[in-house]
């Protein structure tokens, strides 16, 4: 089955980057990277999002599959609860009205 990070390698391969240019595009340090494309350690929130951002595709192609491009990049938040990442995705310019 193919997870999330198969799916950066794919994309990664497709425009025939080296882990140095993925890191100069993306933001994300080449060594970690490295230990993320290889499956040594899991990304987290803010990582999948420079990589999507990167690779101009949405954090829920790489995370389920679906979906594409990512034309209209959203504003990701991120929280942390206990020992979990949740991840909420808000297109550009929508504001939550109950933040001042």
């Amino acid at each position: 089955m193919i997870d999330y990070i198969d799916r950066i390698n794919i994309e990664k391969a497709k425009k025939n980057w080296s882990n140095r240019d993925f890191s100069k595009a993306s933001g994300v340090p080449e060594s970690s990277l490295s230990r993320y494309l290889s499956k040594q350690r899991k990304p987290g929130a803010t990582e999948i999002y420079q990589i999507a951002q990167a690779l101009g595709k949405s954090v829920e192609y790489f995370m389920t599959g679906e979906g594409g491009p990512n034309t209209n990049s959203p504003k990701v938040v991120v929280a942390q609860k206990q020992d979990e990442t949740v991840m909420s995705a808000k297109p550009r310019g929508q504001l939550d009205p109950n933040r001042p």
